[in-house]
């Protein structure tokens, strides 16, 4: 029987995420899924940001969303950034303040986001998980994001307190591709459509979405 994280157990204070039996029976960790009752699944998008290059991103009121990304927002490197498997890059308020707290001085932007999420639960996240955000825009989740060197400006030990081997999956943020095209605001509701086909691991690793 496969095992699915329950993200209602997961988030007091342990390091490894509990665990629920899957009731939809054997093989179904192998498909791409409807929404799964027992995840949260509903959360808001905060903040749209963009940006001629380089951190931080700033706030739009409303903003296009392309295959090729947000538009008007911009990247450095392209060798690096952008493209359609990394078109947007989502980060949670709730892990923004945590670092916060922790004397990085970062906001809703700082680390190059171009959708600011609350109330998604990161760790949950799956590669290929498809998210409705407002009411045109669709995205499928790519691969964990990993930190760039251009975020040290918030301080020398950020980038080993997203990513690595003991870190948490989910606290460095997603990239995600654009699936349907449409224009979308602070407020929007950032719901789940479609779940991708394996649960997450513990901690994050450097995985991608086959194309």
């Amino acid at each position: 029987m496969p095992k699915l994280v329950d993200p209602t157990r997961a988030n007091l204070g342990t390091t490894e995420p509990c665990h629920a039996t899957d009731p939809r029976g054997p093989g179904s960790a192998n498909r791409i899924n409807p929404k799964p009752p027992w995840r949260v699944v509903d959360g808001v998008l905060v903040q749209v940001n963009t940006s001629p290059g380089g951190v931080p991103k700033r706030p739009v009121r409303q903003a296009a969303i392309r295959a090729s990304g947000v538009e008007g927002d911009k990247q450095a490197d392209r060798r690096y950034h952008g493209g359609p498997l990394q078109a947007i890059c989502l980060f949670d308020v709730e892990t923004l303040e945590t670092l916060a707290s922790e004397g990085y001085p970062v906001v809703a932007g700082s680390l190059g986001e171009n959708f600011t999420t609350r109330g998604l639960d990161y760790k949950a996240v799956r590669l290929g998980d498809v998210y409705r955000v407002g009411d045109e825009t669709t995205i499928q989740v790519t691969k964990p994001r990993a930190p760039c060197t251009t975020i040290q400006v918030y301080g020398e030990g950020i980038i080993k307190r997203l990513w690595g081997p003991k870190v948490p999956w989910g606290e460095s943020g997603f990239y995600a591709r654009v699936v349907t095209e449409g224009v979308v605001r602070p407020g929007d509701v950032v719901s789940l459509e479609r779940e991708g086909p394996e649960a997450p691991p513990a901690f994050t690793r450097n995985l991608k979405l086959d194309a």
